[in-house]
């Protein structure tokens, strides 16, 4: 038997750099792809529907008020938009065996919009790197009162 040890050559060594040139570039391209779409930044508004607050908290919020989040503590952006609607919820009228929307009395929905910066990408949008969507569940503070509410509506400028 022939006993061939391997030897080490330049075509070895040249298949070798292609390999390692052909990983980098795709490392190359993979981080700038993630590198744009985090500095791709937006003005942003959305709005959210605080449901069943008493008369009197309307008078504590304020157009300009700045706005963080009541668990994380990042800050979001200011008030740009109130809204108040007299409080709703639906009832059955007895009479005719129908539902109808009844007023609640001494209590208020409000509407709140937000304004702020957020990163936009095709797969999310995102502020201090928590998501935002229609339906979440947001708890807003500001000096004075914290307000629970669903996001109801999003735009991008």
């Amino acid at each position: 038997m022939s006993d061939k040890k391997f030897k080490f050559n330049a075509f070895d060594a040249i298949i070798i750099v292609i390999f390692v040139l052909i990983l980098s570039a795709i490392g190359i391209k993979i981080y700038e792809k993630s590198s744009q779409s985090v500095n791709d930044t937006h003005k942003f508004s959305f709005t959210i529907e605080a449901k069943n607050l008493d008369q009197n908290f309307k008078d504590k919020i304020s157009v300009g008020d700045k706005i963080r989040d009541s668990v994380h503590g990042f800050f979001y952006g200011h008030v740009s938009n109130l809204k108040v609607k007299p409080a709703q919820k639906i009832v059955e009228n007895n009479t005719n065996g129908t539902y109808i929307l009844a007023d609640i009395p001494q209590k208020n929905d409000l509407e709140i919009t937000v304004e702020c910066k957020a990163d936009v990408t095709d797969d999310a949008i995102t502020i201090d790197g928590h998501h935002i969507r229609i339906g979440k569940l947001m708890s807003l503070k500001s000096k004075g009162y914290v307000v629970y509410g669903y996001i109801i509506d999003m735009e991008v400028e």
